[in-house]
């Protein structure tokens, strides 16, 4: 996917690879603070399991349909 994205991007493997990592960080830390400071608190951890594997499951079909 590397040679891919940095033949369309135009750059370096490394560019596009610390891009990529980076923004897979920044997802990461957005999904920690969402799942701690909103959706424990108000729905309680059995629930937001059950919400955030409803989410996955919803984006891995999406995936798959493409």
């Amino acid at each position: 996917i590397f040679s891919v994205a940095s033949k369309i991007n135009g750059s370096d493997y490394g560019t596009v690879a610390s891009n990529a990592y980076g923004l897979d960080l920044l997802g990461a830390a957005t999904g920690a603070l969402i799942l701690t400071i909103y959706l424990i608190p108000i729905f309680g951890f059995g629930w937001s399991v059950v919400i955030t594997g409803i989410f996955n499951l919803i984006l891995a079909l999406c995936g798959r349909i493409r």
